[in-house]
C-alpha cells in the first residue's frame, strides 16, 4: 500500500458547501415559519389588510421632559415632527369619518403603557386648536392619567357622577378648563373599587348625549382592551 500524500477525511471542501448551502437553506426555513406565525402588527400593510380598518397615522417616539406638558409639541412655536404628526392624524380621523364628522372618539390600545392617554391629550388638544369646542374625559377608572397630563384636581369627576349623579345637570361642575383655549377635560375623580359595574348604568348614556349636544367633539380615553 501507498502512503497517502494528504488526509482523506474531512473533506474539508465538501463540508463546508454543505454546511453553506444547509445554512442558508434553514435559516430561510424558520424565517419563512417566524413569518407565517407572526400575527403581530407592524406596519400599514398590515393593519390594513389584518384588520381590515383604516390607516390613519404614525406617532413618532417622544420623551417628555421634566416640567413641559404631555401636548408640547402642539403649543410650541418651532416646528416638530410629533405635533405635524398629531395633526396630521386629526386631519385624517375627520377623512375617514366625514359622515357624521367623528364627533365621538374613544381612544383605547391592545395593553396597557402603550401611549393612549398622550393621543387622547393630544388629539383633543389638536381639535381644540382648530376651533373647536372639545371635551376630553378620562374613562380609565382604573388607570386615570389625565389629570396628571392636565394639572387638574383629581378629587370629582366621572365616576362621581356615574355613582351619585341624579341629573346631567350637574356634570357642568366636574368639568375642568385647561390651558388650551377650547378644551375642558372630565377626569376620572374618586377611583371606583368596580368600575365595570359603574359603567353599566344609564347614567353613562345620558352623560355621552349630555356631551354630545354641549361640544362639538368628545373624545374619551378608555381603558385597555
Amino acid at each position: 500500500a501507498e502512503v497517502p500524500s494528504h488526509p482523506i477525511r474531512p473533506k474539508k471542501l465538501a463540508n463546508l458547501m454543505m454546511g453553506l448551502v444547509g445554512g442558508v437553506l434553514i435559516g430561510l426555513l424558520v424565517g419563512y415559519f417566524v413569518e407565517l406565525f407572526d400575527q403581530s402588527v407592524r406596519t400599514q400593510e398590515d393593519v390594513e389588510n389584518r384588520l381590515g380598518l383604516p390607516f390613519l397615522g404614525t406617532i413618532p417616539l417622544f420623551q417628555q421632559l421634566a416640567g413641559q406638558p404631555m401636548y408640547q409639541a402642539l403649543i410650541t412655536p418651532e416646528p416638530s415632527l410629533t405635533g405635524e404628526s398629531f395633526r396630521n392624524l386629526r386631519t385624517m380621523i375627520e377623512f375617514a369619518c366625514v359622515d357624521d364628522k367623528a364627533r365621538k372618539i374613544l381612544v383605547t390600545s391592545s395593553v396597557q403603557a402603550e401611549g393612549k392617554s398622550c393621543v387622547a391629550s393630544n388629539i383633543a388638544v389638536a381639535f381644540a386648536q382648530k376651533g373647536e369646542k372639545v371635551l376630553l374625559i378620562d374613562g380609565d377608572l382604573r388607570r386615570p392619567q389625565l389629570h396628571r397630563n392636565f394639572k387638574l384636581s383629581s378629587e370629582r369627576g366621572l365616576s362621581d357622577f356615574l355613582a351619585t349623579g341624579s341629573s346631567v345637570d350637574g356634570i357642568e361642575t366636574l368639568v375642568q378648563k385647561t390651558d388650551v383655549p377650547g378644551l375642558e377635560v372630565l377626569v376620572c375623580g374618586t377611583r371606583p373599587p368596580n368600575p365595570s359595574e359603574l359603567l353599566n348604568t344609564p347614567r353613562l348614556g345620558a352623560l355621552v348625549s349630555w356631551a354630545g349636544a354641549n361640544y362639538q367633539r368628545v373624545i374619551v380615553d378608555c381603558t385597555p382592551m
